[in-house]
């Protein structure tokens, strides 16, 4: 039994690399990159993803081939979804981040019976990439596969992602251009650090200061501060004799308004029995 086990494994794989053309076969759900191709196994099928584009830059179009192959009869796809996401960058808050965003969604395949190697079902999906792109990262293909291992099977599913590189291939009149604009920016640059440092030395040679003049005016702000600093018990005694005195400028005032009220009082009184007094005939 052991030995039809391997004998079958073995058959497989070469079935694989025949179809494939690939040094190796690698059946991990991460991705392998060699010459622009992934491959994965799920189950009882192989996959590949070729990445079919090159010179690409931010709004140029990628165009990906999906390959799958059975080695087994009657491997039913139920459901084949596919994604691709894009990097870039966001700025929130004052800061930058980087988020991937769809820019393919689809259900490419439903209902389909896998051919037998070397036979393979494929399909070409072509994106156009935003102006946007981060190129400092990859961009990410998944494939979220529904199958039927064999007729009569319950259904399984297997998912599969990978990153592909964002190669930005230049000519030399591109890099030549860039060189150029690059010195341009770097003799501005210069220029003001030349006029930034005559005027930063011009400041200094008429502000500069000696020790012996630091020294001096250290010396007479601590003579300032001697015969102008006064002690917690000053301060209170200060402060006291101005609550004192404040009591005593309010008993006046007080005394000043009832003075006040009283002759008034008095005028309205001599007014009033003045007024009162029976005439003489």
């Amino acid at each position: 039994m052991k030995k039809c086990f391997v004998l079958f494994t073995v058959i497989s794989l070469i079935a694989f690399l025949f179809l494939f053309n690939i040094p190796s076969v690698n059946s991990i759900s991460t991705a392998e990159i060699d010459k622009m191709r992934y491959q994965f196994q799920g189950g009882t099928f192989y996959g590949a993803i070729d990445w079919l584009s090159d010179d690409i830059h931010p709004g140029d179009e990628v165009t990906y081939q999906i390959a799958l192959s059975s080695f087994v009869s009657n491997t039913k796809i139920s459901k084949l979804e596919v994604r691709i996401t894009y990097p870039h960058i966001i700025q929130q808050n004052g800061k930058y981040y980087r988020v991937w965003e769809t820019i393919y969604y689809d259900e490419v395949l439903t209902n389909y019976i896998l051919p037998l190697i070397p036979e393979a079902w494929s399909i070409n999906i072509t994106v156009t990439l935003p102006s946007d792109a981060d190129t400092n990262q990859r961009m990410e293909i998944t494939v979220d596969i529904y199958y039927l291992p064999y007729e009569g099977a319950q259904e399984e599913r297997f998912v599969y992602w990978a990153r592909a590189p964002l190669v930005l291939y230049e000519t030399y009149d591109e890099i030549k251009e860039e060189r150029n604009e690059l010195r341009l920016d770097f003799n501005e640059l210069y220029s003001q650090y030349i006029f930034l440092n005559s005027s930063y030395n011009a400041y200094k040679a008429t502000h500069s200061y000696s020790n012996s003049e630091y020294n001096a005016l250290n010396s007479t702000y601590n003579q300032y501060v001697e015969s102008h600093s006064y002690s917690n018990s000053e301060y209170d005694n200060l402060l006291s004799s101005y609550n004192a005195l404040n009591k005593e400028l309010s008993l006046s005032k007080n005394l000043i308004y009832i003075m006040i009220a009283i002759t008034i009082v008095f005028i309205a009184s001599t007014i009033y029995f003045a007024r009162r007094k029976p005439k003489i005939s």
